[in-house]
């Protein structure tokens, strides 16, 4: 009785358990990028991206630099409302 559940309801319970979890799992996100003009290096990318949005209120900043959606500067972010 003992070698028949160790042979092949324990695996099988041991397999359904770690597919049901792998449905819990989440994927992470990733933010979308974000550039800054900086005096001496020119446009570069904020590491990490940015969450902020286009229509905010303040001006979203990478250290002091203000930050854009874009590599051409055009369209600023700002803080959510």
């Amino acid at each position: 009785m003992k070698t028949t559940f160790f042979k092949t309801v324990l695996p099988a319970f041991a397999m359904l358990l770690a597919i049901s979890l792998s449905f819990a799992t989440e994927a992470s996100t990733i933010s979308p990028p974000a550039y800054y003009d900086h005096p001496d290096l020119g446009v570069q990318p904020v590491p990490g991206g940015s969450d902020c949005v286009q229509d905010g209120n303040d001006a979203c900043l990478f250290g002091t630099y203000p930050i854009y959606a874009d590599e051409s500067l055009e369209i600023p972010l700002g803080t959510r409302p």
